[in-house]
Formats: C-alpha cells, structure tokens, sequence
C-alpha cells in the first residue's frame, strides 16, 4: 500500500510512436507488488520531464523525446483522465471503495450552431472530428452514470466564449474569470457536499483494514 501520508500524483501524457496513439503516464509512486495497469507508464520520471510532456499541445510546444519515445499533450487522447485515475485508484486499493472523486475541467462554451448546407467543408468535419475526440463531458456522463451522486463530483464552468489556450487579453480574462465566479456562487451547495466527501476521515475499522491490506501486499504469501 503507497505511504498515506504524502499525495499520489499521475500525468498523462499521449504517446504517438507506436502503432496506436496511447496515454502514458507519470506515477510519483509504485503498484503493488504483481499489479499492473492498462497503461503505460514510469514511476520514475523527472518533474519536469513529466510537465512538458504532458503539456506538449500541438501548435504552442513540439513533441518532447524520452528515449525512443514521442510523446505529447495527453489531452489529444484523455482530455479527461477521470476514469483513467479511478483505475489507478483501483489498482492502488483494490478492496477499498471510493470516498470521493472530484473532476475539475477547464470550462466549456457550447454555443448552438446549425447549418442548412447540402454539405460541410473537409476542413469543418475535421475540426468537428478533433472537437470531438477531445470532449470531456463524454467521460463525464459516463462517470455520473456508474458513481453515485455523493461520491462522484464534476465543476466544470459555462464560459462565455471559447477561450484560447495563448489566450492573453485582459478583457477576455477578465471575463472567463467572472464566468467562473458566477459559476461557483450557483454551485456553493454542491461544492460543501464535495468538499465534506473529501474531509470525511476514516473510521478505526477502516483504518484497521487498511493495515492488513498492507501486510498482506508487504509479505504476499508466494
């Protein structure tokens, strides 16, 4: 069992040189002993190594090399990683059920647009196809449908225009953080619930079953 008492940190990152696209994470700690993840990864990573590769966003950084691997943003492929933690999570505590996920997102703005053309531009169904494939409310949906609402909590803000990555202007700053405002004052209730799920402490038997749990993967019986 990993050490309770310092935070468990995963990035991911996409890695484009194999014969699929495929996430790739960096752990800041092991698997238990003879557990292994779907996804690739190290547990061993330079700080800085795992932050720019994971930020490698085509078009504002180039591709980041480690080794012979390629490596960019990890939200070309999991733009967002909450299954991908709820996994590692369960691999991490098998026996243990969940107490709390929390899934922050980075805003979204979806404005209602329709078309009566006969047909769409090449360049239009690619943008629709990348918009699409690095949409996160669709691992969203899926997460509210499987984890019960007192345990599964997403934030993710009503912008009011899209809002750029190299987005510097301050008016618009200014008001993507006034979205945010409003939308945290409509969500104060669901945010007291969140952060009441996170501060919930563990009760002395979960405690004790923690401990043998970690017996048990400090001496597996071979």
């Amino acid at each position: 069992m990993p050490d309770a008492t310092r935070a468990l940190v995963c990035l991911v990152a996409t890695r484009a040189n194999t014969n699929r696209i495929q996430p790739y994470l960096f752990r800041n700690y092991n698997l238990p002993y003879r557990v292994t993840s779907h996804y690739q990864g190290t547990s061993l990573p330079r700080l800085w190594e795992a932050v720019r590769a994971s930020a490698a966003a085509p078009g504002y950084f180039s591709e980041f090399r480690i080794g012979e691997m390629i490596l960019l943003d990890g939200g070309l492929l999991v733009n967002n990683p909450t299954a991908i933690a709820v996994h590692e999570t369960k691999q991490l505590w098998p026996d243990t059920e969940l107490q709390c996920v929390l899934s922050v997102g980075t805003g979204r703005h979806e404005p209602i647009a329709t078309t009566n053309e006969a047909s769409i531009s090449w360049a239009t169904r690619i943008r629709t196809i990348l918009n699409s494939a690095t949409d996160t409310e669709g691992v969203h949906t899926t997460m509210h449908d499987l984890l019960p609402g007192s345990l599964y909590f997403r934030f993710n803000p009503y912008l009011s225009d899209e809002i750029g990555l190299d987005e510097i202007e301050e008016d618009r700053l200014a008001m993507m953080l006034e979205d945010t405002a409003l939308y945290l004052r409509k969500n104060e209730l669901k945010i007291q619930e969140a952060v009441r799920a996170l501060t919930q402490r563990k009760t002395p038997l979960d405690q004790a079953r923690d401990w043998c749990q970690y017996q048990r993967q400090v001496w597996p019986l071979t």
